[in-house]
């Protein structure tokens, strides 16, 4: 199922690059399901975190992921669709709320997807300096309290890698010299 979902992304998203670094988007779905895999998630969990934002950013469907890959899949990939016709911030506070009563899988996907994201993030301030934050919706500190919210919305997650790994992120890329006075 999880070549399938491979295979079924990457023609959903084949257009795709990331706003960060224009990159194909599929190097960020390759990193959440290594991330996943490398944290011993169920399969149906790697095959959800695979499929993540389909549903947000393709003209993939509902039941398009209910057929091809079950019902457990689709209820996780929903649980991670932001409703775009929020506000940023609107939309994050949403997004944190629900996280708050997630199940553990949808906390799996969430966290290797903010892990992957971080990882990015944290490379291109490395290139390209503080104008990284100009391709974004939220500043810099609203995206730092965005990150900070949902890490400690995961924090059941604390004993696998990927999560104590998106906390030493988030110190790297928000807690710099300045931040922490």
């Amino acid at each position: 199922m999880i070549k399938e979902a491979l295979i079924f992304a990457q023609e959903k998203h084949k257009t795709q690059t990331r706003k960060s670094s224009k990159l194909p988007y599929m190097i960020h779905i390759y990193d959440v399901a290594r991330i996943l895999t490398n944290n011993h998630a169920p399969e149906h969990v790697i095959v959800a975190g695979i499929l993540h934002d389909t549903l947000e950013d393709t003209n993939t469907t509902e039941s398009e992921i209910e057929i091809l890959f079950g019902l457990k899949v689709k209820e996780i990939v929903l649980s991670e669709t932001e409703n775009k016709e929020l506000c940023w911030k609107e939309r994050k506070q949403e997004r944190i709320d629900h996280l708050k009563n997630a199940s553990f899988d949808c906390k799996m996907v969430k966290c290797a997807d903010m892990l992957a994201n971080l990882c990015d993030l944290r490379e291109n301030l490395k290139s390209d300096g503080e104008s990284v934050w100009k391709r974004f919706k939220g500043t810099r500190q609203e995206t730092k309290w965005y990150y900070e919210s949902m890490i400690d919305t995961m924090k059941e997650l604390e004993d696998y890698n990927m999560y104590k790994a998106l906390k030493k992120v988030f110190v790297k890329v928000f807690l710099t010299a300045s931040d922490k006075n």
